[in-house]
């Protein structure tokens, strides 16, 4: 019974962790919840990446953080339905914008396609 308690405990944090910190998720588990199509309602350079609003299939808002490559073609997918492609890329893990040698692995979008 006790190593059941400690293991309830364990995968309990475990979830609590990924949440609170989405860059650690597992990445098989971070896959499953990305969002894989959505309508881009906002799109803003950001320091450290892109941070793309969409709305999903419910209308609800989802952000999501995409390369600098992709806010450069906001014109192109502003208000339009899109599939998204991942990739997971080291982000700069600083307090400022100035370079400090640290780094996280986050999901960014690396790929918009137009849905018709």
């Amino acid at each position: 019974m006790k190593k059941l308690i400690k293991l309830s405990l364990l995968l309990g944090l475990t979830g609590a962790i990924s949440q609170a910190l989405p860059g650690i998720a597992p990445p098989a588990q971070a896959q499953q919840n990305l969002l894989r199509v959505g309508t881009v309602k906002r799109m803003v350079q950001g320091d450290l990446m892109c941070y793309v609003t969409l709305l999903d299939s419910n209308k609800r808002e989802r952000n999501v953080g995409a390369t600098f490559e992709i806010c450069g073609q906001k014109k192109q997918f502003l208000r339009k339905k899109v599939s998204l492609t991942y990739q997971r890329i080291n982000v700069n893990d600083c307090q400022s914008n100035e370079p400090c040698g640290k780094t996280r692995r986050e999901w960014l979008v690396s790929r918009m396609r137009i849905v018709r």
